[in-house]
């Protein structure tokens, strides 16, 4: 079995060759040690320009406060203020990713999730019976 030598703490360890070559990464010698190694530039979903695109397709930008939606970014920046707490910055193509301030447009929070809130409490109130 080939000897390396892990990334974090220096230890010397033995690893099988077929698990060497499944490896997408360097290998450590520990959990411990591949956790402090994933952080930052190693971390599978790290962006060395500060943005990354979510789950949902937003994409997300670094600030100083930590990270946000960028649309609600760019808005506040058009706007030159903060946005109230029911504005909603909406994309006008439907594109999460398409954040040109031209597809942005603010959404009154009644008007965007109103749908949503009949849903939500329906959901709450549950079948006719009343019970949860």
């Amino acid at each position: 079995m080939p000897e390396v030598r892990c990334p974090v703490d220096g230890t010397r360890f033995h690893i099988p060759p077929s698990h060497l070559a499944r490896l997408k990464t360097e290998p450590t010698c520990s959990p411990e040690c591949r956790a402090e190694h994933m952080r930052g530039a190693n971390h599978w979903n790290y962006s060395a320009d500060g943005r990354y695109t979510d789950s949902d397709g937003y994409v997300r930008v670094r600030t100083p406060d930590g990270w946000d939606y960028e649309h609600r970014v760019v808005m506040r920046k058009r706007l030159h203020r903060a946005l109230r707490p029911n504005e909603l910055v909406k994309h006008r193509n439907g594109k999460r990713a398409d954040n040109r301030p031209s597809n942005l447009y603010i959404a009154k929070q009644r008007q965007a999730g109103a749908a949503v809130q009949t849903s939500a409490a329906r959901v709450r109130k549950g079948p006719k019976t009343g019970h949860i």
